[in-house]
């Protein structure tokens, strides 16, 4: 068994474009994950709007990202898919970040087109978590904005005045 074949993970972004989708339907993608992934969480986005950097179309896809109560084996997860293990990516950083991904709601993705959230097909309130996100990342900012400064007091770089 290979490295790559060996990777586990809670949280896991599945993507396809929609001509090599293995289901007819996003309903029945949705079936499988439901009824045989049985993930802890989903969220589904279809995007139909990406362009390339050269402002080519690119090709519809979707991207379905996954969490899991105990990691999980990639290769397994892509086999219940029906795809290849190549889909599949093990989402290193916090799940929030992917679920923000859907809609290119990331620092990254904020130059991409913006998805409407009301759109995305998921197990949770989707919009109401992606503001909820969107607060705890800004709050997040704000955080490291104040410790810059008090630390910036602390060496004397600026005085309590500045």
């Amino acid at each position: 068994m290979s490295a790559k074949q060996a990777i586990k993970a809670k949280n896991m972004m599945y993507t396809q474009q929609m001509a090599h989708l293995p289901f007819q339907t996003i309903g029945e993608l949705l079936d499988n994950v439901v009824n045989v992934l049985k993930p802890k969480k989903y969220a589904l986005n279809i995007h139909d709007k990406d362009v390339d950097e050269n402002g080519v179309p690119e090709e519809d896809h979707v991207h379905l990202m996954l969490s899991f109560d105990n990691a999980r084996s990639c290769t397994n997860v892509a086999g219940l898919l029906h795809d290849k293990m190549q889909y599949i990516e093990a989402w290193k950083g916090k799940a929030a970040n992917g679920y923000a991904y859907l809609v290119h709601a990331t620092q990254d993705a904020r130059s991409k087109y913006q998805y409407d959230p009301h759109k995305v097909i998921a197990s949770f309130d989707y919009p109401a978590e992606l503001k909820k996100m969107e607060k705890e990342a800004s709050d997040s900012v704000q955080r490291k904005r104040v410790q810059t400064l008090l630390d910036s007091l602390y060496v004397g770089a600026i005085t309590k005045e500045e």
